[in-house]
């Protein structure tokens, strides 16, 4: 649970993200493969890493050092073989590897499918901060929302993948989209700014299934979102969730499954131990029925001034206790990245 204390004093901004990672613990060195069968390749900028993309074996290690790859001019970079990608990039200092690109239609820069890879210490940077609201509600009402195209920075699209100690911004559609792959996990990242209108996802899950915690959320349309399709399911626990964000941080749409000519929303949802300021959106929004589970419990949700969760056409699978609505709230001083247990 969170250890975390309050009082009834005036309300401190959320936790900074270098405060958050203070414990985040960053490899020194090129991580070694522990097999003298295997190789690691170190790259430093993008026309290499492209490069290792077409000469890594199963299991090798690709280590980025610490400058700027450039991938506006680059086709989707797919690992299709289990690879650690490692990077440099820092949370505490918020230096380090960092790979980006310029075009807005940019979808993803790089795919990952190799069964149990790791993305590692990488800041991935995209074309696009801005919400474009008002532009993208006007096209929306004449049928050109998609003239403007959109941005993903990875697509995750095998099981048991690892992506941890990276920062993703700039993503119009999603920072990190999950695709039919189970065991995913999103631990220990810095996910903001990904929050184009009608888009804008911190990580979005389809037919797949992942456990996202220990991360810092903010300025994102969805924080996680899920498109309701069986099989999507997500496990989101000891997040810190900031206060800028244009609609609710968790999310899950609502489907037809023509299988079972039944209206779904997912197959299990577990949100607890979150830290989350809700201001003027809901934490929590699930669309329809979930096929399984919703289990909402012990989250700690600071400055409400609405409802916070939302259920519709919930059917007695869920449960929602345990979460503590807190207002005026003082942080503690000194607040380490290890105080969350």
């Amino acid at each position: 649970m969170f250890t975390f204390s309050s009082c009834a004093v005036k309300s401190q901004p959320m936790p900074s993200v270098k405060v958050f990672f203070a414990g985040t613990q960053l490899p020194s060195k090129a991580p070694s493969t522990g097999n003298g069968r295997k190789q690691v390749f170190q790259v430093k900028n993008a026309v290499e890493l492209i490069a290792a993309a077409k000469q890594y074996k199963d299991g090798d290690v690709i280590y980025l050092g610490p400058g700027m790859f450039d991938f506006t001019e680059a086709s989707v970079l797919e690992f299709p073989l289990k690879v650690v990608l490692q990077g440099t990039y820092d949370l505490k200092t918020q230096t380090g590897t960092t790979v980006f690109t310029g075009r807005l239609g940019h979808q993803p820069v790089i795919k990952l499918t190799g069964k149990g890879s790791k993305f590692l210490n990488i800041r991935m940077k995209g074309p696009d901060t801005s919400r474009r609201t008002e532009q993208m509600m006007k096209l929306y009402q004449t049928n050109e929302y998609y003239s403007i195209p959109n941005s993903r920075g990875i697509s995750v699209m095998g099981d048991d993948i690892t992506v941890s100690g990276c920062e993703f911004f700039g993503w119009s559609e999603a920072a990190i989209y999950i695709d039919e792959a189970k065991g995913v996990e999103v631990m220990n990242n810095y996910i903001h700014h990904n929050q184009r209108e009608g888009l804008g996802y911190g990580v979005c899950l389809n037919k797949s299934s992942a456990r996202i915690y220990y991360n810092y959320f903010d300025w994102n349309r969805h924080d996680i979102a899920g498109t309701g399709r069986t099989g999507t399911c997500f496990d989101a626990q000891y997040n810190m969730v900031g206060a800028h964000k244009s609609s609710h941080s968790f999310d899950m749409h609502k489907i037809m499954d023509e299988s079972i000519r039944k209206e779904i929303a997912g197959d299990t949802i577990i949100i607890k131990n979150n830290w989350v300021y809700v201001k003027d959106q809901e934490f929590v929004r699930i669309s329809g029925a979930t096929r399984f589970y919703v289990s909402i419990e012990n989250n700690q949700m600071v400055n409400l001034e609405k409802k916070p969760i939302k259920i519709l056409r919930a059917t007695g699978r869920e449960k929602v206790v345990g979460n503590r609505q807190l207002k005026n709230n003082a942080w503690v001083k000194n607040i380490k990245r290890g105080d969350i247990q």
